[in-house]
């Protein structure tokens, strides 16, 4: 699952089905107008691609957003359990994206789900600096604390 902000109001989003048989892989795509966050615009993104699917199936995401992540392993089974709310400041209140969350949780008792974190880091530019060994720690700590009572007693 991808999406991308395109002009101020205007999102891009997609997400792909490649089949474990290695038939040609499925991509729909589409755009989204308004204020989207990101993580809403990847849980409409969840939802659409679930929902799309013909029958029960396997699936494996990808994510961007931990969140997402914590939301559908954690959050959903509280949220079902206490009416879609959660404890916000001591009182209990609707949680965002209540429709969204919903469907998400009807097309997880269809299909099998896997989610694992999407994590890219940029490249690093310089190569790191090599730690010094536990006795070149050791020694370098022992000198700085005889050194000063050799130049002492000499």
């Amino acid at each position: 699952m991808t999406h991308q902000q395109v002009e101020a109001d205007r999102y891009a989003w997609s997400f792909t089905f490649q089949a474990e048989d290695g038939s040609a892989p499925r991509h729909v795509c589409d755009q989204e107008f308004g204020r989207i966050s990101s993580e809403n615009l990847e849980l409409r993104t969840l939802v659409w691609a679930l929902e799309s699917l013909d029958e029960a199936s396997q699936v494996t995401i990808l994510c961007r957003h931990a969140s997402l992540i914590r939301g559908i392993r954690q959050g959903l089974p509280e949220w079902r359990e206490k009416d879609w709310r959660w404890e916000s400041f001591g009182e209990m209140v609707p949680i965002s994206h209540q429709q969204l969350w919903r469907r998400l949780d009807r097309a997880l008792s269809i299909h099998q789900v896997k989610c694992r974190l999407w994590r890219i880091d940029a490249p690093q530019t310089t190569p790191p600096k090599p730690k010094p060994r536990l006795h070149q720690q050791k020694t370098g700590f022992l000198n700085r604390l005889i050194s000063p009572y050799r130049l002492a007693s000499a």
